[in-house]
């Protein structure tokens, strides 16, 4: 009998992975979060909005100031992709099918879909202005790592160990969750070409591009055609990028990604960053 308020993750649950079985082992350093015996006693309230706003950086959530950059620098991301590897151990061994991860400056939270199950878990994680989210995200890792192998360790069984450690989260309905990945399309497209026109990369996804592009021409050849006073080289861009956007659309090309908007997104193999918010 399946106790109630868990979940199967399903059969077949992978083995851990290096990363998890080095948590079995870890000990909690100065100034970490208490390890408390019921998780979901200590889950503070859940965001409104966990992802960061778009002008901040994707892996930390700091201001950047530096145009259309997502992240402070090379080292930021790389941090946060090392405390995700670590993760992605974690969700192997609960045989996850997808998972996502955002935060915000009060909660971190982790949302997991295993196979077998039509639920989302969600984890909440109290954030500290001590830590990074990257930080913060591999204190939950190693909280629900010892979870999973003290269990582990009493029944000598994977399932139970995940079971035990999908108990401790939020089930919600999947449809309502978020978490499964998208598709998505962009037209593949320069952006100076875009901008020339001014015009927006979703014109081109529209039911009618071929009007929307010979409509932001006209717009900008009135404005810049030598015979009223505007600049031949400018217009002679202008022209160019008409030209350009006339064969896209005669040889439409798009760009497919698989993730989610605001969220680091898992599907099962690795991490993708978050899509942009439009």
């Amino acid at each position: 009998h399946r106790p109630a308020g868990r979940a199967s993750p399903g059969p077949g649950s992978r083995a851990p992975g290096p990363a998890l079985t080095g948590l079995r082992a870890a000990n909690p350093g100065p100034g970490q979060h208490a390890m408390t015996p019921d998780f979901a006693a200590s889950k503070p309230a859940a965001p409104a909005a966990a992802d960061p706003p778009a002008n901040r950086c994707r892996s930390c959530g700091a201001p950047i100031m530096k145009g259309r950059r997502r992240y402070c620098d090379r080292e930021c991301r790389q941090r946060l992709m090392r405390k995700l590897a670590v993760t992605t151990s974690l969700l192997c061994a609960m045989n996850t099918r997808c998972a996502s991860f955002s935060f915000n400056d009060s909660t971190l939270v982790l949302s997991v879909v295993v196979y077998g199950d039509r639920r989302a878990f969600t984890y909440f994680w109290p954030r500290s202005r001590a830590f990074s989210p990257a930080d913060d995200l591999a204190l939950l890792t190693e909280h629900l790592g010892r979870t999973w192998w003290s269990e582990h360790d009493k029944r000598r069984c994977r399932v139970q160990a995940s079971r035990e450690v999908l108990a401790r989260a939020e089930a919600r309905p999947l449809s309502a969750a978020g978490v499964i990945p998208i598709r998505k399309h962009s037209p593949r497209v320069g952006s100076r070409t875009l901008t020339v026109l001014s015009l927006d990369r979703s014109a081109l996804a529209g039911p009618d591009p071929l009007s929307a592009v010979k409509t932001a021409f006209r717009r900008q050849a009135l404005r810049h055609h030598p015979d009223a006073a505007g600049d031949p080289a400018m217009f002679r861009r202008v022209y160019e990028a008409y030209a350009e956007l006339l064969e896209w659309i005669r040889n439409p090309v798009h760009t497919r990604r698989s993730g989610l908007p605001g969220k680091w997104s898992f599907n099962g193999a690795r991490w993708t960053a978050p899509l942009a918010n439009r």
